[in-house]
């Protein structure tokens, strides 16, 4: 039983040996000359090279699929999709991976606040193609169990993508500043500083839940004032809401004479639906050519590289069982 459980550990290297056509190719007759001999050598070297990338991107998408498994994602064709997603151009402009991650299973050694701003400095300088992000969203819709909450999650980040959140998460700074507004507001209190919350706020669901330990007592921060603004600017159906309207009036009302006051803040505007002045709204501009659908297609490539990396994590719980 031993030997089998290192079996499964180690069957996507065996997978990856008979994979790769380069690895024994080298002559090796007793006749070899000196420059055949440093050929084989240097073939060698490279095809190390190739399986330490292969090791690297095994063990990410392993780590991607234990991301997937606590997500409670198990459909082979949900699974399949969303492998596929991660080598797309959705998959690179949004860090599918680590957007993964702070969905469903942040770190525990790190405020989750961190992590949202260093995952957000790294996508705040792509643009989503806006087909793209309708072929993503179709590919879940038909592969995936939209009632799942990580997939409910990353659906709506499709579907609002362009329309409002890239601009609320990646646009929006108080006064001049360089620290983006959405990490700092989540920051403001445990109750916020956490993926649940941030899921809620994403899908703009379950969140009454907050009504008192986030939206209530929020912190009058001028950041607080600017996402709030951008918020109702870009979002027009939450506009009259009454949780919008109990976080608006605390905002309003109460931040006027709270010490946490900036002092430059003009409260009495915050719920006029207006542009917030520090938000600057750029345009995506939609790249003309051939939708890349293509890197969605389920190719049997593609297939036993899920099923490799399933018995890997298969071989892993096995072994610890």
């Amino acid at each position: 039983m031993v030997i089998l459980r290192i079996l499964f550990l180690f069957s996507p290297f065996l997978l990856c040996i008979t994979a790769s056509p380069g690895l024994f190719s080298e002559d090796t007759s007793s006749d070899s000359s000196a420059s055949t001999s440093s050929s084989s050598s240097s073939s060698s070297t490279s095809a190390s090279s190739s399986g330490d990338d292969s090791s690297q991107n095994v063990n990410e998408e392993v780590g991607f699929l234990l991301t997937l498994q606590a997500a409670q994602v198990s459909s082979m064709s949900c699974l399949i999709s969303l492998v596929n997603m991660t080598t797309s151009p959705i998959g690179a402009c949004l860090g599918l991976t680590d957007l993964s991650n702070l969905i469903s299973n942040p770190s525990g050694n790190q405020s989750f606040s961190t992590q949202l701003e260093t995952y957000l400095d790294n996508v705040c300088k792509q643009n989503c193609d806006e087909e793209e992000l309708k072929y993503a969203k179709s590919q879940l819709e038909t592969n995936c169990d939209t009632s799942n909450g990580f997939i409910n999650v990353l659906n709506k980040i499709f579907e609002r993508y362009t329309a409002s959140y890239k601009t609320v998460a990646c646009q929006v700074h108080f006064n001049g500043t360089s620290d983006l507004c959405l990490p700092s507001t989540l920051n403001t209190s445990d109750a916020a500083n956490n993926n649940g919350f941030f899921d809620s706020l994403v899908t703009g669901s379950n969140l009454d839940q907050y009504t008192d330990s986030v939206f209530r007592g929020a912190k009058c921060s001028g950041c607080m004032h600017e996402m709030f603004k951008a918020a109702q600017y870009t979002i027009p159906n939450i506009r009259g809401t009454d949780l919008v309207n109990v976080f608006g009036g605390h905002l309003k009302q109460d931040c006027p004479n709270d010490p946490s006051n900036p002092g430059n803040i003009d409260w009495s505007c915050v719920d006029d639906q207006q542009i917030p002045q520090s938000l600057q709204i750029s345009q995506n501009t939609a790249v003309n050519g051939q939708s890349s659908s293509a890197f969605y297609v389920a190719t049997p490539q593609t297939i036993r590289q899920v099923v490799t990396i399933l018995i890997v994590v298969g071989g892993i719980f096995q072994l610890f069982q």
